[in-house]
């Protein structure tokens, strides 16, 4: 599937080269998937391409067939992404499901002799690099997590034909991959990231809010629904704070059933449900405070790098975010304001203090948000895959 070049308008740096550098992503995730894994994969995608780079993404077709795969895109705010669909019958195995489409992206991506495979898929990037492609491969699998394909994936790092350097997102996860036998030197820690340009608010006014029937002031949360992500302690801070409204933004059908119910038990909680990628920044401009609440009881509060944390950031609205090692390791005041994991009082005062901020503290938060969110923005993201192959390379060029 093909589509027309960027507008000349788009800020998109070519660095100078002499053409495009070829990059294949590969992701399982199927084109117009709202998950935040599948979001960070296209995101990435469209920060490699804003770099100049021709880009190709290997995916899943979308789950509804009448899908348009341009209309899709556009939802994620990445129209001018080209993207290859696995062309098979989808087995109803999940784990079989996942091989074919490795193997298949895999193949597809080593057939168009790329300078840069980026896959967030461990079998897609074990069939390219075993075809000699230059692979670097995105992984969160968790600590504890010792799949046979996992080991295999990160073992390989230490051949010569193998993928040549492995991205996630905390120093935890990085030590985990080594004791599995990842090579030195090639697990490299890059945090989730941002579209500045999607999520900055316009010059020129924010426009119409998406809370206008409801009074304020507007407590908002966007993201998954999972119990793990905090919503029970902004269920009962809503209890505490009656005269808040608090917002949901998000969530899959299964956790849209089950939080609908407890929501109602709260007059002053409305549930939206998930919106488009690019329908979700006026629901962050035109927030009061923005919620995010991790549970320090999952495992993942010690390398959380949720996507949220620096679309918030780049909206400049006041964050008040759970003192998690996760998020404390990507980010600090004035940026967000913390509260105690799991304490819906904290959770109330310190967003009360959050609404109240003086033009001296709110000048003060502005400029390390947005400092902050800059550092995370996707184009930096590609950078980063990047550096992890020259990383390899240079690896490589010293071990000869």
């Amino acid at each position: 599937m093909n589509h027309p070049p960027s507008p000349a308008s788009e800020r998109t740096l070519h660095l100078g080269r002499a053409a495009p550098r070829r990059v294949v992503v590969i992701t399982e995730a199927p084109l117009g998937s709202h998950r935040a894994h599948a979001i960070n994969v296209f995101k990435t995608a469209g920060g490699l391409r804003r770099l100049g780079d021709d880009v190709v993404v290997c995916c899943r077709a979308p789950e509804d067939p009448a899908a348009d795969p341009a209309h899709l895109l556009a939802e994620y705010g990445e129209p001018h992404l080209r993207v290859m669909l696995f062309p098979g019958d989808v087995p109803a195995n999940p784990e079989h499901l996942s091989r074919a489409v490795g193997e298949w992206a895999g193949a597809q991506a080593a057939a168009l002799t790329p300078d840069l495979v980026y896959a967030r898929h461990f079998v897609g990037a074990l069939r390219a690099a075993a075809l000699g492609a230059p692979v670097v491969m995105e992984t969160h699998a968790h600590v504890g997590d010792q799949r046979a394909v996992v080991r295999e994936a990160l073992a390989s790092t230490a051949s010569p034909a193998g993928i040549r350097g492995v991205v996630t997102i905390s120093d935890s996860l990085r030590t985990w991959y080594e004791s599995l036998g990842a090579a030195p030197g090639s697990v490299h820690v890059v945090p989730d990231g941002v579209d500045l340009d999607l999520f900055t608010p316009p010059a020129d006014g924010i426009g119409q809010s998406p809370y206008a029937p409801h009074p304020g002031p507007h407590v908002v949360y966007c993201g998954h629904l999972y119990d793990s992500k905090g919503i029970p302690t902004i269920l009962e801070a809503a209890r505490l704070k009656p005269e808040w409204q608090f917002h949901l933004v998000g969530g899959a059908p299964e956790d849209l059933a089950r939080v609908r119910p407890l929501a109602a038990l709260r007059r002053n909680v409305v549930v939206h449900g998930a919106v488009p990628h690019r329908d979700v920044p006026p629901f962050l401009w035109h927030a009061d405070a923005l919620l995010l609440p991790p549970s320090a009881f999952d495992c993942s509060a010690r390398w959380t790098s949720p996507v949220k944390l620096a679309e918030y950031l780049a909206s400049t609205r006041p964050v008040v975010a759970s003192a998690i090692p996760g998020l404390l390791a990507w980010v600090a005041s004035p940026a967000v304001r913390w509260f105690a994991p799991d304490h819906p009082h904290s959770l109330a005062t310190q967003t009360a203090i959050a609404m109240r901020e003086t033009p001296q503290s709110a000048a003060a938060r502005h400029s390390a948000a947005r400092a902050a969110a800059e550092s995370f923005s996707y184009v930096n993201r590609a950078r980063r895959i990047w550096g992890a192959l020259q990383s390899a390379s240079l690896l490589e060029f010293r071990a000869a």
